[in-house]
């Protein structure tokens, strides 16, 4: 083989090699998939490490994924905001993922539930109204529906959606409670002091209501 050939089969060995190593260094760089970002996210989501799962998922283009994943990466976004009490933020995305997916009961209990901690108490009974049309039995839906009516000074009403809450479930220790905080808006000591004294038996412990309904005895 001439100098020659030899110095061009060199070159040519060499620019494979750097074109191979390009290729190589740019297949590991390429940006995830919609659906690989979302499996990342919810593996995230599923371990509670929600500053991730939130940072992922925010990664994921709109209309990328199938409507349900969509809706589901929405709910995930609400979600962790909410568990880092930024509350307001988590507003949004859960109001997406129920626009999506508007029969899902787990979503439209989390937004109520969002709702009702940032104090929007029209919208919170709006939903917990709309779980009960789509789930009758779900009891926490029912309690917090007596509970709103509570801070809306409609105790009757409220004792109404508490005793669903204990129908279908007997041992609801924060329904009875509520109930007990209602019936002593109506001045009714013997059912305030039955319905709490039900309540602490099971567990509950609202202090601040407690002392309230014993100053008042």
């Amino acid at each position: 083989m001439t100098f020659k050939k030899q110095h061009f089969y060199k070159k040519t060995v060499l620019l494979i090699t750097l074109i191979a190593i390009i290729f190589s260094f740019f297949g590991c760089q390429r940006e995830e998939s919609a659906e690989e970002l979302y499996a990342s996210g919810e593996k995230y989501f599923k371990a509670q490490d929600f500053y991730n799962s939130i940072e992922t998922l925010n990664k994921v283009e709109e209309n990328k994924l199938k409507k349900e994943k969509e809706a589901n990466r929405y709910y995930m976004i609400g979600y962790s905001y909410w568990q880092l009490k930024r509350f307001d933020t988590a507003v949004e995305p859960l109001e997406k993922a129920d626009k999506l997916e508007p029969e899902n009961e787990e979503y439209m209990i989390t937004l109520a539930r969002v709702y009702n901690i940032n104090d929007n108490i029209d919208k919170a009974e709006e939903y917990y109204s709309k779980v009960t049309k789509v789930n009758d039995k779900n009891e926490k839906a029912y309690e917090s529906l007596g509970s709103i009516y509570i801070k809306k000074n409609q105790p009757k009403k409220a004792i109404a959606y508490l005793k669903k809450a204990v129908d279908i479930y007997p041992e609801y220790a924060n329904a009875y409670g509520n109930m007990a905080i209602a019936y002593d808006m109506l001045n009714d000591k013997e059912m305030t002091n039955y319905y709490l004294k039900k309540a602490k038996s099971l567990g509950y412990n609202n202090l601040p209501a407690i002392r309230d309904i014993k100053n008042k005895e």
